[in-house]
């Protein structure tokens, strides 16, 4: 019967220990707001990019893993970013936006602390490129 309550007990807190990580997993990523001041739903992707990156990401207003977001409209997600800056490992973030006609109306790379200051906070302003 002790060997039982043991067991389960032993069984109980692996599953408590599991079910916290993936909250911590969760936690340690940034959740971003996106605002859309275009006159047109676009759907925007935010990826890590090396150090010495140029250019624009490819997007294609069709990819079924984004959510378009409504003209005038905002979303907040969660994304790659990592909620604390990393010591010693330096990143970009290459932000960019499609509209319905498949044109990018914005692009931008970001570093980590420029992202901080932005206050986590993208505005999505056609002809905002660099």
């Amino acid at each position: 019967m002790r060997r039982r309550i043991l067991f389960l007990v032993a069984w109980l807190l692996l599953v408590v220990v599991f079910i916290g990580s993936l909250g911590l997993g969760c936690d340690s990523y940034q959740v971003i707001t996106f605002e859309n001041r275009t006159s047109s739903a676009v759907k925007v992707d935010l990826r890590q990019v090396p150090l010495d990156y140029v250019g624009i990401p490819e997007l294609s207003y069709s990819d079924p893993r984004l959510s378009p977001i409504p003209a005038g409209e905002t979303e907040r997600a969660v994304t790659s970013v990592r909620k604390e800056r990393e010591i010693g490992r330096k990143s970009k973030y290459a932000v960019v936006a499609a509209a319905e006609t498949h044109e990018v109306v914005y692009s931008h790379v970001f570093t980590w602390d420029e992202l901080h200051d932005l206050g986590w906070k993208i505005l999505i302003e056609p002809g905002q490129s660099g």
